[in-house]
């Protein structure tokens, strides 16, 4: 039986699986704090937040509107994906850039990492995006493969806090 990758916002009846999914990724790199969860917040009210920031509503110093995705393989959260609405935000313009991503540390190096970058792709032209700036650390050569093979165009090298960062845009 074939297995049905696609892209959906988050809901209620996700929490038990985003639990598992960011225990797992959290194991891997203890600093990561992915779509901006910890396990002290309540699912509900992270929920509600990512919601109304996908609204442009009630945004928190700092945060601009974005949406997010999770990465599905049939009903098991295997990424997630964070497009930011635009790059209203020094650290967004240098390093952030629009599309963040991430896939669960048990699904890495099989190639999910291009097809969501793939499957978001359209997600930035339904908001209006015909130019996205997409990065990734210098060190990630995975990360830096996917955005390659999306058809990006390499930038310029930064660093940031340090750390070398690749930039790269991707015309829609």
């Amino acid at each position: 039986m074939e297995q049905k990758l696609y892209l959906k916002f988050p809901t209620m009846q996700d929490k038990s699986e985003w639990i598992e999914y960011y225990t797992e990724f959290k194991a891997s790199n203890p600093d990561t704090n992915p779509l901006n969860y910890n396990l002290d917040k309540d699912y509900e009210e992270w929920l509600i937040d990512r919601t109304n920031e996908s609204k442009g509503l009630n945004l928190k110093d700092g945060r601009v509107p974005s949406t997010i995705y999770f990465f599905m393989l049939d009903d098991k959260i295997i990424g997630h994906v964070s497009i930011r609405h635009n790059l209203e935000h020094e650290m967004l313009r240098t390093m952030g850039g629009h599309v963040g991503d991430g896939i669960r540390p048990s699904y890495r190096n099989q190639g999910y990492g291009t097809k969501l970058l793939q499957m978001a792709l359209p997600k930035c032209k339904e908001l209006g995006l015909n130019e996205i700036m997409i990065t990734c650390k210098k060190e990630n050569v995975a990360s830096e493969k996917c955005i390659r093979k999306n058809g990006a165009q390499f930038q310029d090298e930064i660093v940031y806090d340090g750390i070398p960062f690749l930039r790269f845009k991707i015309f829609l």
